[in-house]
């Protein structure tokens, strides 16, 4: 993929002159994160666990989950929407948690190049960014 970046453009007309500019590319299509606020993880297959849209782009991301008094209570390396990597409403020992609200941080590693474009319920969030690691935090609910 094309990063942004300084490029110089060369250019040969019929008659063999050369031309050249300079091109700076600083505006590239943003990589899209979506979260939803909430979960509904009640074995009917319907929001049983909470899909990350685009955190596939990032393979090298940490997800953790915390409950309201700030205890860590669920953590994954490389979240990617597989089953086995979800969050679907348990601790780290795979045993259910209370409906309630929890509060997420989520930190990846951007190698892309390109900035992060991300919402939840189609509303921006922020994001911080440390060179190539970026954060987002927000919250998320279980409603049973």
């Amino acid at each position: 993929g094309l990063f942004a970046d300084t490029f110089t453009v060369f250019v040969t007309d019929a008659n063999g002159c050369i031309e050249s500019a300079e091109v700076i590319v600083d505006s590239i299509t943003a990589i899209k994160l979506a979260f939803y606020s909430g979960i509904s993880p009640n074995l009917d297959d319907i929001n049983d666990s909470w899909y990350i849209v685009g955190i596939d782009s990032f393979p090298d991301n940490n997800v953790t989950i915390y409950n309201r008094h700030g205890r860590l209570v669920w953590e994954r390396k490389n979240y990617n929407n597989s089953k086995n990597t979800v969050w679907k409403g348990t601790n780290r020992n795979g045993r259910r948690i209370p409906d309630g609200t929890y509060f997420f941080l989520i930190e990846i590693t951007n190698t892309t190049g390109r900035q992060i474009e991300v919402t939840k319920n189609g509303n921006p969030e922020p994001v911080i960014y440390e060179d190539e690691k970026v954060i987002i935090v927000g919250w998320v609910e279980i409603m049973r």
